[in-house]
């Protein structure tokens, strides 16, 4: 028993006429962001991360703000609730993984000037 696929609803798998297995359709491949009055259609262009969804615990609808298909609270809850984890812990601590990132290298350039060293003796 294979495990299950979690995907849009409309992707296609087609074996072509050389043999070989075409997959189409996947612009929606990973969920899109909540939808927000300042992004105009953004359900079809901000999509989450497949570094986030892959973190999520739970499988996450790509199709969950579509009006094309029907979903119920929960699944757009879920999706909520994976876009405030990375606005409110990934995104932050990434910021400050950042900023330690340059303070180190300002450090060890600092350590390399020659004023630095005329500086400490």
């Amino acid at each position: 028993l294979s495990p299950p696929l979690y995907t849009c609803f409309d992707l296609e798998g087609h074996v072509g006429n050389d043999g070989r297995h075409y997959v189409i359709d996947c612009a929606r491949l990973f969920p899109c962001e909540p939808p927000n009055k300042r992004h105009r259609n953004g359900h079809l262009y901000r999509m989450l991360r497949p570094e986030l969804v892959r973190t999520n615990g739970e499988p996450l609808s790509s199709d969950v703000y579509l009006k094309l298909t029907k979903h119920d609270k929960e699944s757009m809850e879920e999706v909520s609730r994976a876009y405030r984890r990375l606005r409110e812990k990934v995104i932050p601590r990434f910021a400050k993984w950042l900023d330690l990132q340059v303070l180190k290298q300002q450090q060890q350039q600092q350590q390399c000037t020659p004023r630095h060293y005329k500086r400490r003796g």
